[in-house]
Order: C-alpha cells, then sequence, then structure tokens
C-alpha cells in the first residue's frame, strides 16, 4: 500500500496503480526490522518486505503507537555459512542440549535464559574480546550442537541439518556460529481488545499492533497476533463496515 485517505463513507487506499475503496480497513503488514537491519548493517530474520512504510502511513494519519522502539533480536541467528545468514537458529536447539560457547569453548551464559538476556549476553562476550569471527568477518560465538542427540535432531530439527549440511556444515558433528539477528517489532499501533486502533474504521493485526505482550515478548508470541487479533480485527472491520 502506497497510500491510504479518509473519505466520506470510509477509506481509499491506493496500492501500485489500484485504487480501493472500502467501509474499513485491517492493517496487517507487519514490521520494519528488515529495513532497520539494512541500516545498521546487520542480519534479519525478515523478508525483505518488512520495511515500515504502513506503520508510518497510520501514524501519519493520526494513529497512537506504543514501543515502537522495542525491537528484539533472536539470540541464535544463523552467522555462517552464507546459506544460513540471518536464518533464525531453532530455539529448541538449545532445549535439546547446545550449549554457548566463546572462543575459548567456556560457557558463558545459561543457554536456556530470555531472548534479551541470552542476546545481550553474546554481544557482551563478543564485546569483551571472546567471540569469534565468521569468514566474512561478522562477529558470532559458537553453539555447540553436537551435544543434541541424533534421535532428537532427526525428529524435531530436520530442516536446520538439511540447510546446515548443504552448506557444508553438519551440526551434529561441529559447532555452528552464531549472533543475535533483529528479527522481531515488539511495539506498533495501539489496539483495544477487538484490534481496533484509535481511528475509526482502522483496524490492525500481527506484527504492526503493539501491546500483546508489551516491549519483550516470549516465542511463539506472534501466533497471537496473527491468529487471535487477526480473526478478531476480520470480525470488527467486517461489523464496522456494514454499520
Amino acid at each position: 500500500m502506497r497510500e491510504l485517505d479518509a473519505t466520506a463513507n470510509g477509506w481509499r487506499a491506493r496500492c501500485g496503480d489500484h485504487v480501493i475503496d472500502a467501509g474499513a480497513v485491517v492493517l496487517a503488514a507487519g514490521g520494519r526490522c528488515w529495513r532497520v537491519a539494512e541500516e545498521r548493517g546487520e542480519l534479519c530474520t525478515n523478508h525483505p518486505g518488512a520495511t515500515g512504510e504502513v506503520t508510518q502511513i497510520a501514524a501519519d494519519l493520526g494513529a497512537e503507537l506504543r514501543d515502537f522502539d522495542a525491537l528484539q533480536y533472536h539470540p541464535n541467528g544463523g552467522a555462517w555459512p552464507p546459506n544460513m545468514q540471518g536464518y533464525s537458529i531453532p530455539e529448541t536447539t538449545r532445549a535439546y542440549g547446545a550449549v554457548l560457547l566463546n572462543a575459548d569453548r567456556e560457557e558463558f551464559t545459561d543457554s536456556l535464559g530470555p531472548r534479551d538476556e541470552v542476546s545481550r549476553a553474546i554481544v557482551d562476550e563478543v564485546a569483551n574480546g571472546k567471540g569469534v569471527e565468521t569468514e566474512d568477518g561478522r562477529p558470532a560465538v559458537y553453539l555447540d550442537t553436537t551435544r543434541i542427540a541424533q534421535h532428537d535432531a532427526d525428529v524435531s530439527l530436520p530442516y536446520m541439518l538439511r540447510r546446515y549440511r548443504a552448506g557444508g556444515i553438519d551440526p551434529l558433528r561441529e559447532p555452528i556460529l552464531t549472533y543475535p539477528v533483529l528479527h522481531y517489532q515488539n511495539g506498533g499501533l495501539v489496539i483495544d481488545t477487538n484490534a481496533t486502533t484509535t481511528i475509526d474504521g482502522m483496524y490492525a493485526c500481527g506484527e504492526i499492533a503493539g501491546g500483546t505482550h508489551g516491549r519483550n515478548r516470549m516465542m511463539g508470541n506472534s501466533l497471537l497476533e496473527c491468529c487471535v487479533f487477526g480473526r478478531r480485527a476480520g470480525r470488527a472491520a467486517a461489523e464496522g463496515a456494514r454499520a
């Protein structure tokens, strides 16, 4: 969506060469982590479309924001090989026994801690000279996935194994390189329990919305924003448009 304007009967959106009139509008355009990662020279788990323009359009129209500065880093982003850079290494790797190690192969944090704490511990360890470098010069530490049982990996991590092995690394035979990557926009447009923003006739769900979990979030909570509030947004928008 390039433009969004209020009309006497609702909204008019311009998407490329298309003009769409609607009685209500649901914003579900995601966050801005890809753009921010590009600006910072960092890696990101998001699709290149996560650039945040729709949030800005809504804000310019007067929609309130909350916790908008709160961007979450996934503690275990793929750092090497190139085909894994920005990949979100499943947190189940650590649940199945993988641990984070510094350049001296020493554990330096609770590998099962909250995302923000683990991310900070990795960044601090590298800043203190205890990290390693990828072949292209990026910062990293080791995630010792060799401690994961073969059976657990085959059952729960087959996709990860295939991707790493395609890049010439077997995670069950050697530790992999990891570093925090931008992952999720925690804040966004203020919504109520029906996904209504502070502007009449405008609803929001998914990563573009803020408030369902505050400034931080646990693994899997994006399902709350997408599925629960997605359904509520659709229902409320349909009822609002009929009214």
